[in-house]
C-alpha cells in the first residue's frame, strides 16, 4: 500500500494539514503524507499512537477516494419511537453512575 503523490498534491496536503481543525482529520492527513515518504504503517502508527489498522485505513479511505471524510455509517435503530422515548424520560428521571446499577435492576 505505497502512496506516490505529486509535489502538487504533497502542497495540498501540507496546505490542508495547517488548517484542519479536526485532530482526527489531521492524523489521517499526516498518515498519508508519511507514508508518501517513506514511513512504515507501524512507525507512523507509533507516532500517531493509532493503531496500525486505523492507519492502514487510513491510507486505503484515501487511495480510494482522495478523501479524508468519516465514513461511519451506524447501526439503524432497534427500538420503537415509543419505547425510545420512554428510555429518555426513565434516564431523566434516573442517573445511573455504574454498569451494575442497570445490570441488576
Amino acid at each position: 500500500m505505497n502512496i506516490q503523490l505529486s509535489p502538487e498534491e504533497k502542497q495540498e496536503l501540507e496546505v490542508r494539514h495547517r488548517q484542519e481543525k479536526n485532530h482526527r482529520k489531521a492524523d489521517r492527513i499526516k498518515s498519508v503524507l508519511l507514508r508518501d515518504e517513506g514511513w512504515s504503517l507501524s512507525k507512523i502508527a507509533q507516532a500517531l499512537r493509532l493503531h496500525n489498522d486505523t492507519v492502514a485505513r487510513y491510507i486505503l479511505d484515501y487511495l480510494e477516494g482522495d478523501s479524508f471524510d468519516f465514513n461511519y455509517k451506524g447501526s439503524s435503530e432497534q427500538l420503537s419511537k415509543e419505547h425510545s422515548e420512554q428510555l429518555i424520560k426513565h434516564l431523566e428521571e434516573i442517573l445511573y453512575t455504574k454498569v451494575v446499577e442497570i445490570v441488576f435492576t
